[in-house]
């Protein structure tokens, strides 16, 4: 397999952490996505920005997606914008069987009433409420992923992700994905000396963090891998609390102020940890970054950013 590799959504945050490791692994690289006019809903754009790179492999991190807060109201809007980048990459598919394609899936697409996703409880289940735009849309690609199989012989790799983190996550707490968020909240209320943070939801729910370059890595081994599985969950099993990961980020960014808890923004499914026993044997994959090491790391870029902007 040539190492030509065309990121879709490379401007995102999991799609520019695509791009640094797919780089350092030696695949020639292009990347697409809607900051610079590639708008995947639209017929044939797919079709017309890959016949001049000819990638082997397409990462298909395109995505309309943000955090609880930002779906609430636009639960319609982004299941749209989502089922048409899923149908026309699918179309484009059926066209070119030769061009493997790697689809990141969140995991809020699993049941919403399971606490460990294993890869064979996927449709065992309705998701959750909270996200049913987005993890409805993501859920769909799975199925299209089988139909297109079936009729077409697609060559494509499903991979479920947990949370993600890390640096060059959004700034605005809104988009970002929930962690970042929080981190954002804590460095700014340390720097303007506020008395308190606001924590959405109970802080009661545990949740699954990966950090985002660790996620890129099981992506380009799904792109350079031949394994049987085409769906494949990616994690490291284990969970925190909303509450735990708040006072961990508070020690870390040095802030001693009072948190408290907003009960009037959803918390979303109580527990989500990954099973992912798999990944090791069919990706050669493990997680590299701790979460202490990670929210360091993310704490650091965020003061960074902020200094920029100054």
């Amino acid at each position: 397999m040539s190492k030509r590799l065309m990121i879709l959504g490379d401007s995102g945050f999991l799609g520019r952490c695509v791009q640094r490791v797919a780089s350092s692994e030696g695949w020639q690289t292009y990347g697409a996505s809607l900051s610079k006019g590639f708008d995947l809903r639209s017929k044939g754009a797919l079709e017309r920005v890959t016949s001049e790179f000819k990638p082997s492999v397409i990462v298909n991190c395109a995505a309309h997606v943000g955090g609880l807060a930002y779906g609430k109201g636009r639960q319609a809007r982004i299941l749209v914008d989502n089922m048409q980048m899923i149908l026309e990459s699918f179309e484009f598919l059926s066209r070119n069987p030769h061009i493997r394609m790697i689809n990141p899936i969140a995991n809020c697409a699993y049941p919403g009433d399971l606490a460990e996703f294993r890869e064979e409880n996927f449709w065992s289940g309705s998701i959750h409420p909270s996200v049913l735009g987005y993890g409805g849309a993501r859920r769909f690609s799975v199925l299209a992923s089988q139909a297109f199989r079936e009729q077409y012989d697609v060559d494509v790799v499903d991979v479920s992700l947990p949370n993600l983190y890390g640096p060059g996550d959004h700034l605005d707490p809104v988009r970002a994905h929930a962690l970042g968020g929080m981190v954002y909240r804590f460095v700014k209320a340390q720097r303007e000396h506020k008395e308190e943070v606001i924590i959405w939801g109970s802080g009661m729910p545990v949740r699954e963090w990966l950090f985002a370059e660790d996620a890129a890595r099981a992506l380009i081994s799904a792109a350079s891998t031949n394994t049987e599985l085409r769906f494949i969950n990616v994690g490291c099993g284990e969970g925190i609390s909303v509450a735990e990961l708040a006072k961990l980020i508070a020690s870390i960014v040095g802030y001693e102020g009072k948190l408290t808890y907003d009960t009037s923004m959803a918390d979303g499914a109580k527990e989500k940890r990954m099973i992912a026993e798999n990944a090791s044997e069919a990706l050669s994959w493990q997680p590299q970054v701790s979460l202490a090491v990670g929210l360091e790391l993310t704490v650091a870029d965020v003061r960074n950013r902020l200094d920029e902007v100054r």
